[in-house]
């Protein structure tokens, strides 16, 4: 899980607001070459993608969980 999230994530710093319910991102500083934050607008794409993603890290997290069960 942790490889899959480090595919998709190696470019970003996160951080985790969890009093505020906030998931704050910015571009790693070794990156900015490869990759940039574009203001919040109408991005029908990026939105299907975080959506993609977060399904792949679902199943992922299911089948870890599975897999540890039995």
């Amino acid at each position: 899980m942790l490889l899959l999230g480090d595919v998709f994530l190696r470019h970003y710093y996160s951080v985790f607001d969890y009093e505020n319910l906030n998931v704050l991102l910015a571009v790693n500083s070794h990156s900015k070459h490869a990759v940039a934050i574009r203001p919040a607008g109408n991005n029908k794409a990026l939105i299907g993608m975080i959506i993609l993603i977060l399904l792949v890290l679902g199943f992922g997290i299911y089948k870890f969980v599975k897999y540890r069960i039995n």
